[in-house]
């Protein structure tokens, strides 16, 4: 049904330089900008990533979410006189989205139009994240492996960096053992853990530089020395217990 008193006003335009956003649809001083492929077809885009340098600072560049494209801005009134001045505002910005300073989203406005309004139907609700606690007893066994690897390919010695605790810890399993070394490397072998602890590692590293991280140090040396050698035996008492581990054992020890 069509709405007589609002309308839609749209306000579109060319991406000169990436859009810096961690999603791809957002709102602004009551506007929607969506970060589209194609104008004529809505094409929605895929989310790609750029790297931010800051000049004297030796550390990997960090990682920011951004879209190239086009973008449209929608704005719903029944108020010509307050969309006048919303359009007239976004007409006067050269960039959106962040990062703005450093040449990011540049935009160079195209088309402008007033249609009727529609109202859209509600959208899909999706489940909230859920974050479980613990390994459940019914994991298939390969998962199991694979969060073990996961949680354990910091603490050995490979061909890129030391163990994170300077200290190598023994791994029993020799499939996961052989995950967690090699991971850096480009070696394929028939272990089916490496390309998956490889994967998980490069997506964990890519998150964690989304923002600056501006410690120079990651321990804390303040309040004394760090017993590193005690760290390792206690994860190396814990892996005992993850690597045997089964719904009987969990039922004991709870």
């Amino acid at each position: 049904m069509v709405n007589t008193e609002k309308k839609l006003y749209t306000l579109e335009g060319k991406l000169l330089s990436p859009i810096i956003s961690t999603k791809s649809i957002y709102k602004k001083k009551g506007c929607w900008i969506r970060m589209v492929g194609e104008l004529a077809t809505n094409k929605k885009l895929k989310r790609s990533f750029v790297g931010k340098l800051v000049k004297g600072e030796r550390k990997a560049p960090t990682i920011l979410y951004a879209y190239r494209g086009f973008v449209r801005v929608s704005y719903v009134t029944s108020s010509e006189t307050q969309a006048q001045k919303r359009i007239n505002y976004l007409l006067a910005l050269d960039n959106l989205g962040n990062n703005t300073n450093d040449g990011f989203g540049k935009i160079k406005w195209l088309n402008y139009r007033v249609d009727p309004f529609r109202k859209q139907p509600a959208p899909r609700k999706w489940k909230k994240l859920q974050i479980r606690k613990g390994l459940g007893p019914n994991y298939p066994e390969e998962l199991k492996k694979l969060l073990i690897a996961l949680m354990l390919h910091d603490f050995v010695h490979t061909e890129k960096h030391l163990s994170k605790i300077y200290q190598e810890i023994t791994i029993e399993k020799e499939e996961i053992r052989e995950a967690c070394k090699n991971h850096h490397n480009g070696e394929d072998n028939e272990n089916w853990l490496l390309p998956l602890v490889k994967y998980y590692d490069q997506l964990a590293s890519r998150i964690s530089r989304k923002k600056p991280f501006k410690t120079q140090s990651r321990y804390d040396y303040n309040n004394g020395t760090i017993d590193f050698e005690k760290i390792k035996r206690e994860i190396e008492e814990i892996q005992i217990h993850l690597t045997n581990f089964t719904p009987t054992s969990i039922i004991q020890r709870n």
